[in-house]
């Protein structure tokens, strides 16, 4: 089993930080070519002033072969797993 780990992607909002999400992308593109099906994001998917999760959430869906864990960080205290529709994701908190 392969398993891949990232952190402090912080992402933000696409118009205003598209290389964020090109840098994301880019990691999902190398472990789709490794055939690597588990991401692990350690902390910090977003920034702490974002809360609107569509655009990963639409990330999520067109990489549905990955499954994503992500452990949120200090910046992501607010995300919600309500806010994601991608069966794919998953969201551990400390409740």
């Amino acid at each position: 089993m392969k398993i891949a780990i990232t952190a402090d992607v912080h992402l933000v909002n696409k118009k205003d930080h598209a290389e964020r999400y090109h840098a994301f992308e880019n990691i999902l593109e190398k472990i789709s070519k490794e055939k690597i099906n588990t991401l692990i994001v350690a902390g910090d998917l977003f920034d702490e002033t974002y809360n609107n999760y569509a655009e990963f959430d639409n990330i999520a869906s067109k990489y549905g072969h990955i499954n994503f864990h992500i452990l949120p960080g200090n910046h992501d205290a607010a995300i919600d797993k309500r806010a994601i529709t991608s069966t794919n994701v998953e969201i551990y908190s400390n409740l």
